[in-house]
């Protein structure tokens, strides 16, 4: 990945701590997500300041463990970005972090 921001790898019930993570100017915050739930859609959300010039914004995950990585656009969702994980099947622990670019 070129635009290192916050990588978060967590499971099924894998607590984590918050904390923002800043590069390229921009910084950003989010609660982690604690648990997806298999065969449901999940949806995560992050705070990324300053929206000013802000060009885009993913959240790139994938299976633990796997070699392939898989994007989704996070997108304005009033004033969080938000991107919509597909759903992953039971036993999966998944692997995301937030990226953003200017």
């Amino acid at each position: 990945m070129d635009a290192k921001l916050r990588r978060a790898a967590l499971g099924l019930l894998l607590p984590l701590a918050a904390s923002p993570a800043r590069a390229d100017g921009l910084t950003i915050s989010h609660e982690p997500v604690r648990c997806f739930l298999a065969g449901r859609w999940s949806r995560v959300g992050a705070c990324i300041e300053p929206e000013s010039g802000l060009a885009r914004a993913r959240l790139v995950f994938r299976a633990r463990g796997a070699a392939a990585w898989h994007a989704v656009e996070m997108l304005r969702a009033g004033e969080r970005h938000a991107a919509v994980l597909p759903k992953p099947e039971a036993g999966i622990r998944v692997e995301y972090c937030e990226e953003a670019r200017r």
